[in-house]
């Protein structure tokens, strides 16, 4: 597929395999907020995680290249917890949330490979723009109907987040932190005129809003602390900030609309989550994670501690009704030092990718794409706090954009 010629006045080709990869996002964005409304073998999770899977195997077989050190670094992760996962005594359990893990990994690969395309980019960007409204309407949807998840325990009037979960807040957050890129690479486009930036800005107010009204603490500080980061990397900041002031002023005349609210749903997480007593603090799943670990830690082996035992199976080796919903804790736990070693490194050699691209071609869209993938990153390990292994999104996402902005880099 390396010389596909493509265009932006043709958006799709004729070509099966780069007509799927340019929709994965939104291909992703309808399975995740369509699959709680399915029961049985066959919802579209199901399906996704098969066509992704079988895919994923074509790529292997046709068109992966083993080279540059993130890849290899995504690659030997991928393998070592497939390793660690053959020693679960409940394959069940541990395979169903590997294979999240290994299709929202294998995103990345997808995203460095095939953005050496033309136009490729442009297209991702264009369909993760689209993909937001899915988000969106799911998220207006169960609201005024009344469905889907509400958040934590005792807020059955607070937000409802539709089929999407609480990762809804975390999937249309990491969108709007991408929102500089996407409006960069509309703009050099000059598709449809003008359309697409009208449907981006409208979309951008929307999606402030809802995170917003989410009030989720991992949403908002990943996104937060997300584009701080890209902010003090990337050239132009001053008319990134000037669009976020506007924006903000925009919030500000139509709070009246929405602020009480805001307030009410305040009130509602302070009093479903105390944290003033050591009472109520260990009541919080999160916090007896922890506890968990560091006692598995302090009386475990030293093959345990380095390799781990169990790996995503913590409801039989903990005893617990849920899994661990803090990435750092599962894998410490399932996969030992050498999982989060392979975590936090994988990471590191995909910021040194971007960074090295950037020296070694100082060119303003390969500093733009370091500062958006160094934000995404953090905002990555943020919501790593509040769990991303156990679903394929907002981690694919994430993945398959860092992708295609290194590959980007690369072949500029």
């Amino acid at each position: 597929m390396t010389s596909q010629k493509n265009n932006h006045s043709s958006f799709f080709t004729g070509s099966w395999e780069y007509n799927l990869v340019i929709l994965l996002p939104i291909i992703s964005a309808i399975a995740t907020v369509l699959t709680p409304y399915f029961s049985g073998s066959l919802s579209p999770g199901v399906m996704r995680t098969i066509l992704l899977g079988a895919f994923s195997v074509y790529f292997f077989a046709k068109r992966f290249v083993w080279t540059n050190t993130a890849v290899k670094g995504m690659v030997l992760m991928m393998i070592y917890l497939l390793i660690c996962s053959f020693f679960s005594n409940n394959y069940s359990i541990t395979f169903n949330v590997y294979f999240k893990f290994y299709i929202s990994s294998f995103l990345f690969l997808v995203g460095y490979y095939y953005s050496h395309i033309p136009g490729t980019f442009f297209r991702w960007n264009v369909v993760i723009l689209f993909s937001l409204i899915v988000y969106l309407l799911d998220f207006v949807l169960s609201n005024y109907l009344g469905f889907g998840e509400t958040g934590y325990r005792g807020e059955e009037d607070s937000v409802h987040f539709g089929g999407g979960g609480v990762n809804l807040a975390k999937n249309i957050s990491i969108i709007l932190l991408m929102g500089p890129l996407i409006f960069n690479e509309i703009r050099k486009s000059n598709l449809s005129g003008n359309s697409l930036r009208i449907l981006f800005i409208v979309l951008m107010i929307f999606s402030s809003l809802f995170v917003s009204l989410a009030f989720k603490r991992g949403a908002i500080l990943g996104f937060g602390l997300g584009l701080i980061t890209f902010l003090l990397l990337t050239p132009n900041k001053n008319r990134y900030i000037r669009s976020g002031l506007l924006l903000l002023i925009v919030l500000m005349l139509s709070s009246p609309l929405y602020f009480s609210r805001i307030e009410e749903i305040y009130y509602i997480r302070e009093d479903a989550i105390h944290l003033e007593s050591e009472e109520n603090l260990e009541k919080q799943g999160r916090y007896l994670e922890y506890k968990f670990v560091i006692d598995f830690w302090e009386n475990a082996g030293s093959f345990n501690q380095i390799f781990g035992q169990q790996l995503f199976n913590e409801r039989n080796h903990f005893g617990i009704d849920r899994m661990f919903h803090t990435d750092y804790m599962s894998l410490l736990s399932g996969a030992g030092l050498l999982g989060l070693f392979f975590y936090f490194v994988t990471s590191l050699l995909i910021f040194r990718e971007l960074y090295i691209s950037w020296r070694n071609n100082p060119m303003e869209d390969n500093r733009r794409y370091f500062a958006m993938g160094s934000g995404l990153i953090v905002a990555l390990m943020i919501f790593g706090l509040s769990g991303t292994i156990m679903s394929i999104e907002p981690r694919g996402l994430i993945l398959l954009y860092l992708g295609g902005l290194l590959g980007n880099a690369k072949h500029q």
